[in-house]
């Protein structure tokens, strides 16, 4: 993207326009608050620069257009037109003065048009050079009709006088279109023939040349000459409803249909005699709202119902190619809020998100359709790819002799060890051999050790080299017939775990001098075995051990192997989660907290605590979901923060942990798939890291800012509604599906649930065809009601309705007309019934519902917001809905939410949020019942 700029309100329509004399283009813009302006790309900035700004100030007392606001511009680039209103044309012209090329008349010509529903119009090239419009209408309210009208804007030869456009005397050409559907049209620009034609009065068996329009309806496509007004036409062998188009060359054009399919059509022609037009399938891309050819065969595809798309097309075979997708969140039909950090924990909410928080929403529409996850992450900026590298075991970063900063990188494989150096200028070299290193077999662990020494541990061997010479100082080799499963070092120890059932420590320092323990001595037992390991940076006497069997973790001292505190992790003795990474670092700043302590469980969770530096008790525990699998933890030194870590996790979901303001941020990370990481400040990538993946090994910086980050499920069909399960870990999405059947439209719905981490779909969908007519899925909420044998029990209820909400145990629906609060009985293990308590009738149509407590919130359609209380039946009375108060003005609301209180938050058409209060403590009763 070059460049981007706010714009105070709704977009309605972009013009290009080419001022006399220029070389670069001017862009209008048309708002929904009346204003429009002007405004020119400045390469010195980079920037769009307003050049004028044309603000209609009259009060609007006409209708808006019954169809989409529409600006038509020239081709000479002199006059512009648009229709805002119905019935009534707006003429503008570009300045014609030396210095006023760039600007427009301020003051606006407008006329009236007798074609009040205008389906499509645009400029037709003629012969004499004089501005023409061509209008294809609707003649009539109650029945669909398509005719074909064409006016001159100007009524003088001058082009001074803006026309009356009088259909009985400036209407120069008017056809009746067969196809009553017909919705667009499209200018073909005028190719001179050797021999020059000129104007007729009869056109008697004249034939169509270039050089007029194409009305493209649903069953048929006609070509108009508009100088011999001469007619072609062509049938279209399957019928489609055409959404938009672009000219490719003089006799092919780009068309999209509702149902995503790209067609181009051709005027066929012998010389400039138009004979037939035909239509071709190219492929099936996304909805389209507007088709841009950029030259050298590239098609941008915009949607307003999906992904906008960049295609390469090859006229030749008539293909295409996805170059580039540009993704698009909306239309959003419905979303829920899910904190994916806080699943973990049993503490009931947090004054604080995790960091993990996400909108999953209901994004695009029919085949565009599909589930996202929306999440503000940390992003990495690639800096270069190491292809062709599989099935990586391990990556370590390591310094040259004599090198201040670290310049080459150990790849771990599964048979073997490669190493890549890095020059000053980010040069990149395989070498295959470096200080004494054994490349032979797969590395556990490699490090530089402050001294320059090297530290190599491999499955049978630790050795100490010498940097400068590659010679092995020191070796240490496990007793034959075992092997290490499991290394960890710090700058004074190395701690290994040997078949899962030893521990040994050894000394740096002390030429590799060995400690071990044997499980089942004075830490572990006899049954249990080791699940991990870790050597603390920061404490350099520290260890810590995560078990198997009783899924705890112990903090040991790695000069005797004692263990100094112990710790059960998995809070339930049935539960199969354990330990099986962790990382003991110094998160926050020393002054502020001492170090924390990090456990990646098997099933996804990652468990925090503080460590007392006294006697490394801990506390504070705090459990995050970061995955459905274990997370790997991978220690970075953080940037400019001196003696503190970041965390890097890896799961499907990859996340940065660090601190801030005294809190751990568990901060989503755009990197996905990967498996490894490893700290690599070199002086060509200053702050860089590496990350391996399954197919390659990519070398990236970490954003300092935090950016949006869309994961998306795609569906092909509409998520109408999202109710999200933190019981289950799912959501549950009701979705309507559109199809071609036999060149019939079939509409049907369904409810189905997505699991919440992977965001994949669970089992098989549950198609709503019960009923004998097409019902279209509105609502889906998530309730407890009670079961056959009285239990609480989550349900998932959908609806046709247009809202849903739970009162309790008691189910709150918004119908066409009225309020509903019904009753959830089942009778048995298989049956259930609802049973109506009360209804309340609002002023027109209740759009959305919110309940706090027995109070009910009804946005209605016209009538703003409405408070009702639900009152039980007791003393023999029925239940019943009382108002308690209303918002006396005319808003169109669209959306209702209860905050606090007395407070509720309301959302109307016009785009508008409303915080309105009720005041039950006012004096008079005429005062409570107004919402202020």
């Amino acid at each position: 993207m070059l460049g981007s700029a706010a714009v105070y309100g709704t977009i309605l329509f972009l013009q290009r326009l080419r001022p006399k004399d220029t070389k670069a283009d001017l862009l209008f813009v048309g708002t929904d608050r009346f204003q429009y302006f002007t405004a020119r790309w400045d390469p010195a900035t980079q920037r769009l620069q307003t050049e004028q700004v044309i603000e209609d100030a009259a009060e609007p007392h006409m209708r808006d257009a019954q169809s989409q606001d529409r600006c038509l511009v020239d081709p000479t680039g002199k006059f512009m037109a648009m229709h805002l209103w119905e019935g009534v044309l707006n003429v503008m012209r570009l300045g014609t003065r030396k210095g006023t090329f760039t600007r427009l008349d301020d003051s606006w010509e407008r006329v009236r048009l007798s074609e009040l529903f205008v389906k499509a119009s645009t400029f037709v090239p003629t012969e004499t050079g004089h501005p023409t419009v061509a209008y294809l209408y609707q003649s009539q309210i109650e029945k669909e009709d398509a005719h074909l009208a064409i006016y001159r804007l100007m009524s003088d030869d001058k082009n001074t006088t803006v026309s009356r456009f009088d259909p009985s005397r400036d209407r120069e050409f008017e056809l009746e279109i067969k196809d009553p559907y017909a919705r667009i049209v499209i200018p073909v620009p005028i190719v001179e023939d050797e021999v020059k034609r000129y104007h007729k009065r009869d056109t008697t068996g004249a034939k169509a040349q270039l050089g007029g329009l194409i009305v493209v309806g649903e069953t048929l496509l006609v070509y108009v000459d508009t100088l011999t007004r001469t007619v072609v036409e062509s049938g279209l062998n399957s019928p489609a409803i055409f959404v938009a188009w672009a000219a490719y060359d003089d006799t092919n054009y780009f068309l999209s249909d509702d149902y995503g399919n790209l067609h181009l059509l051709t005027i066929e022609t012998e010389g400039v005699v138009v004979t037939n037009l035909s239509l071709r399938l190219l492929g099936v891309t996304s909805r389209a709202s507007c088709l841009v050819h950029m030259g050298n065969g590239l098609l941008f595809l915009g949607s307003h119902y999906g992904d906008s798309q960049l295609l390469q097309i090859n006229m030749e075979s008539l293909k295409t190619r996805l170059v580039q997708t540009i993704p698009s969140i909306a239309p959003i039909l419905d979303f829920s809020i899910m904190d994916l950090g806080n699943a973990g924990d049993s503490q009931v909410g947090n004054a604080f998100s995790s960091g993990q928080a996400r909108i999953v929403a209901g994004c695009g529409v029919h085949q565009n359709g599909s589930l996202r996850s929306i999440r503000s992450s940390v992003g990495l900026e690639d800096i270069g790819v190491l292809e062709d590298l599989q099935d990586v075991r391990g990556l370590f970063s390591l310094r040259s002799h004599g090198s201040p900063k670290v310049d080459t990188l150990v790849v771990s494989f599964i048979t073997e060890t490669r190493i890549f150096s890095f020059d000053p200028e980010g040069g990149i070299e395989e070498v295959f051999e470096f200080q004494g290193l054994a490349l032979d077999r797969p590395t556990l662990v490699a490090t530089t050790l402050p001294d320059g020494r090297l530290l190599q541990v491999t499955s049978t061997t630790v050795t100490l080299l010498e940097s400068e010479r590659g010679i092995t100082l020191n070796t240490w080799a496990v007793p034959d017939g075992k092997a290490i499963v499991n290394a960890s070092a710090n700058n004074k120890w190395v701690l290994l775990s040997i078949n899962g059932t030893t521990l040994v420590s050894l000394n740096l320092l002390n030429n590799l001098s060995a400690q071990e323990q044997v499980l089942g001595r004075d830490i572990g037992g006899h049954e249990d075995q080791i699940s991990c390991i870790h050597a603390a940076s920061d404490l350099d006497d520290v260890g810590v051990v995560g078990f198997w069997a009783t899924g705890s973790v112990s903090i040991i001292d790695l000069r005797t192997l004692d263990a100094l505190h112990g710790e059960t992790i998995k809070q339930t003795d049935d539960s199969v989660s354990v330990p099986r990474d962790l990382a003991l670092v110094q998160l926050h700043p020393p002054h502020l907290l001492g170090p924390t302590l990090f456990v990646a469980m098997e099933d996804g969770q990652v468990v925090s605590f503080n460590v007392s530096k006294q006697d490394f008790s801990l506390s504070s525990r705090k459990s995050v979901t970061l995955g459905s699998q274990q997370a790997g933890l991978h220690v970075l030194p953080r940037p400019g923060g001196e003696g503190i870590s970041n965390i890097f996790a890896t799961t499907e979901h990859s996340s940065l942990i660090y601190s801030s303001e005294g809190r751990i941020i568990y901060s989503a990370a755009t990197a996905e798939d990967v498996t490894y990481i490893a700290p690599f400040d070199s002086e060509a990538f200053p702050d860089a890291i590496f990350l391996a993946t399954d197919q390659n090994i990519r070398i990236a910086h970490i954003d300092a800012e935090r950016r949006t980050h869309v994961n998306p499920l795609p569906l092909r069909e509409t998520v109408r509604r999202v109710a999200y399960s933190p019981a289950l870990r799912a959501f549950g999405i009701g979705t309507i599906s559109r199809e071609l059947v036999n060149n019939e439209e079939v509409v049907t719905s369904s409810f189905r649930l997505v699991d919440e981490i992977v965001l994949g779909v669970v089992g098989k969908p549950f198609h709503l065809d019960g009923s004998t007519s097409t019902e279209m899925v509105e609502s889906v909420i998530r309730a407890e009601l009670p079961d056959s044998m009285g239990q609480p029990a989550e349900r998932f209820i959908i609806g046709a309705c247009r809202s849903l909400g739970i009162m309790g145990e008691k189910l709150v629906a918004g119908l066409s007309k009225t309020v509903v609060v019904y009753e959830y009985a089942e009778e048995s293990s298989t049956s259930g019934a609802l049973r109506k308590l009360a209804t309340f009738r609002p002023s027109t149509f209740p759009v959305d519902i919110d309940v706090n407590g027995n109070m009910i919130g009804i946005a209605d359609l016209m009538q703003s917001m409405t408070l009702v209380e639900f009152i039980p039946a007791q003393d023999g009375n029925k239940a019943k809905l009382v108002e308690r108060a209303r918002h006396f003005q005319y808003i169109w609301a669209t959306s209702v939410c209860h905050l606090e209180g007395h407070s509720w938050l309301e959302a109307d058409a016009q785009g508008n949020l409303m915080v309105l209060r009720r005041n039950p403590d006012a004096p008079t009763e005429h005062d409570q019942k107004q919402m202020e």
